[in-house]
């Protein structure tokens, strides 16, 4: 069975996230999902981190097979979110095909303030799929995210160089990163509004 490791919290009953993963599944028969959500500190929240990372895990987990995607199991992991999915794929070695990392968009994620998605295709040599998703009140006037163009069209893209897992000091892989939302794409995923990929 493919497997892929599933990483979010606020965003993990988005529509964006749901519809990611039903794509991936079905362009790949068989395919299962781990959610994992770290217990990541939410502003103005009182409940623990744990607490609220535990009630995310069974809610998403829950949406997402009723919206027929295949999670085999929920997990609450590290605050650190680099250190929930290294802890995950160390407790079960040679399971995860690849990681999907779900987020906020720039202007609101921490996760994205920390470098998540590359730091994650860097250390542990897999696939990273990342997916920005937007505040369940974007619609809101006084949401932080009120005022965000959506879908975003990707139009600004930056390169990053990122060293090659087998020649980490010899040779440089080349990802994109939105300056607009912060999502992690790799040159296929750049639009193709864009022409050749440009700075």
């Amino acid at each position: 069975m493919l497997t892929h490791l599933v990483v979010a919290h606020q965003t993990a009953e988005s529509p964006q996230l749901t519809n990611r993963l039903k794509a991936l599944a079905a362009s790949n028969q068989g395919t299962s999902f781990v959610l994992l959500v770290p217990a990541t500190s939410i502003e103005q929240v009182t409940a623990s981190p744990r607490q609220m990372a535990g009630e995310r895990a069974k809610a998403a987990s829950s949406a997402l097979q009723a919206a027929g995607v295949n999670v085999t199991r929920s997990v609450v992991g590290d605050e650190d979110p680099l250190v929930a999915i290294a802890d995950e794929i160390g407790a079960h070695p040679g399971l995860y095909l690849g990681i999907v990392i779900s987020t906020f968009p720039l202007s609101l994620s921490k996760w994205l303030r920390l470098d998540l998605p590359h730091q994650a295709r860097r250390r542990f040599s897999l696939p990273v799929i990342h997916v920005v998703a937007l505040p369940a009140d974007a619609e809101r006037p006084d949401s932080p995210a009120a005022g965000l163009a959506w879908p975003c069209r990707h139009e600004a893209v930056l390169p990053r160089l990122l060293p090659r897992a087998e020649k980490r000091n010899e040779e440089m892989e080349v990802f994109y990163v939105c300056k607009s939302c912060g999502q992690s794409l790799e040159p296929d995923e750049v639009s193709n509004a864009l022409g050749p990929t440009r700075p």
